[in-house]
């Protein structure tokens, strides 16, 4: 049985296990801004299959829940990031590896005690960081969003879209400062762009973004698919992030790219590039 205590957003985190004792978790903000150039998020995308790793091997990489399969012995993730406790229960298998992998890793509250019924070992020994989704926690909201959104709209740790009359619109947005909260879209791909974001780094390449279920993920059997939203979530949640996030955060400072041809997302909100555009780019945005 695993234990975890947060007593504030963004601050001290105690996990509990069974066995093995207490302790403190680390504090995310040792490395806000501690990073530049680029990073490779690697997601779970049937695309995620055709990139060459190796061949980018020198560039830090983010994986995220699966992805640490396309992942070859000898190159490893800088950063992990689950955020999904059914994904945490049902790939432990594989969430456990990128832990022991990886050299941070990032676990929702609700991921974190379903991995440590599996994994205990692997959470004891991991070096984790905490962070939950904004105006939640366990996925109850603390407030409603659209209050969240007008009592937080000068706060520049978020960037948030106001709706006097959609809850919807009043959850998109982009957060700063990832510790004290992130927006979640129902795709862990926009979490750790935010992550990218307050690490300091300021090209971000997405692997295997397509952003379509029916596909499913390149590591799983069919049939033994994690259930997922991608699809109802689309239009209502995913794309108005992105479109956000493009309108008000991307720039000249910080630039996000997508390496998946047949991405559901359009170009005009996150330029779609391919391999040779990439060979040609690293040397601007090491």
């Amino acid at each position: 049985m695993s234990r975890l205590h947060i007593h504030s957003p963004g601050g001290r985190a105690e996990l509990e296990l069974d066995g093995f004792g207490s302790r403190v978790l680390d504090d995310l903000s040792s490395l806000k801004g501690k990073y530049s150039g680029a990073v490779f998020i690697v997601t779970s995308g049937p695309s995620a299959k055709d990139f060459p790793i190796e061949r980018y091997a020198s560039i830090p990489m983010v994986a995220v829940n699966g992805s640490i399969a396309c992942f070859p012995p000898g190159i490893d993730p800088f950063f992990f990031l689950c955020d999904d406790s059914g994904v945490a229960a049902a790939k432990s298998d594989l969430v456990g590896a990128a832990l022991r992998r990886s050299r941070f890793a990032m676990i929702g509250p609700s991921a974190l005690e379903s991995l440590a019924e599996k994994e205990p070992e692997t959470v004891w020994r991991s070096q984790l960081f905490v962070a939950e989704r904004v105006n939640r926690w366990r996925a109850a909201a603390h407030i409603s969003d659209r209050r969240f959104a007008w009592r937080e709209r000068k706060n520049r740790d978020y960037v948030i879209r106001r709706s006097f009359f959609s809850q919807k619109l009043s959850r998109v947005g982009f957060s700063r400062n990832f510790p004290v909260g992130y927006f979640s879209c129902r795709t862990i791909a926009y979490a750790a762009i935010q992550l990218a974001y307050y690490l300091g780094f300021s090209r971000v390449i997405m692997v295997g973004m397509d952003l379509r279920a029916s596909l499913g993920n390149f590591y799983d059997p069919k049939g033994e698919r994690v259930p997922s939203r991608l699809d109802e979530d689309y239009e209502d949640l995913i794309l108005p992030h992105f479109i956000w996030m493009s309108k008000q955060i991307l720039g000249s400072d910080f630039q996000v790219f997508n390496l998946s041809s047949n991405s559901r997302l359009p170009a005009d909100v996150i330029p779609k590039i391919g391999l040779s555009d990439l060979d040609g780019m690293l040397d601007l945005i090491k």
